[in-house]
């Protein structure tokens, strides 16, 4: 069958997906790049004195207000601000889970600087680039890929949420939120 503008129903459902993942990949991606290495990075630097723990506290705080907001409602503002099309609505997708991979790896970075390898690394004069390349990226890269594999299918829906609404990819792109809102 076709829809009201008289395309191919079968073949969008089955190209839809192509546009959905990709624009989660890249979201994902984003994020967990972002977001990983800051949390690293204030992780190392949580409770050192001078600026640089000023720093750390300062954007778990910034990390704090903007996972207070809906995810969904703060991706339609953002898309909203940076206007329609695939790579505002990657850049918004990423931007509002960016604060998960953050906490995430500054988790993970606090509780490798406990261990006995990473305090030895420390009094030996290792720098914060060393650390972070050789103890705590190999360390924590298991959890962080577990939780890009959960976050890309949180992507898909967000995406696919925003397109239902009107506030994500325009027709005629094929893409499943609003292929729904058009059947519906």
């Amino acid at each position: 069958g076709t829809d009201t503008a008289g395309l191919d129903i079968f073949s969008r459902v089955l190209h839809a997906p192509r546009v959905d993942l990709a624009i989660a990949l890249f979201s994902t991606l984003l994020a967990a790049l972002v977001g990983g290495h800051l949390g690293a990075l204030l992780g190392l630097w949580d409770g050192r004195p001078g600026l640089k723990g000023l720093i750390a506290i300062l954007a778990m705080r910034l990390s704090d207000i903007v996972q207070a907001f809906p995810v969904f409602a703060l991706a339609l503002v953002l898309v909203a601000v940076l206007g329609q099309g695939v790579p505002s609505i990657v850049l918004a997708i990423g931007i509002v889970n960016i604060p998960v991979y953050l906490r995430l790896m500054r988790t993970q970075t606090l509780t490798i600087r406990t261990q006995p390898y990473f305090e030895a690394a420390t009094l030996a004069g290792a720098g914060d680039a060393y650390a972070l390349a050789r103890h705590v990226v190999p360390n924590a890269l298991a959890v962080l890929l577990a939780q890009v594999a959960g976050g890309i299918g949180a992507a898909v829906l967000l995406t696919a949420g925003l397109s239902f609404i009107g506030a994500g990819v325009r027709a005629p792109t094929p893409e499943w939120g609003g292929m729904i809102a058009n059947g519906f």
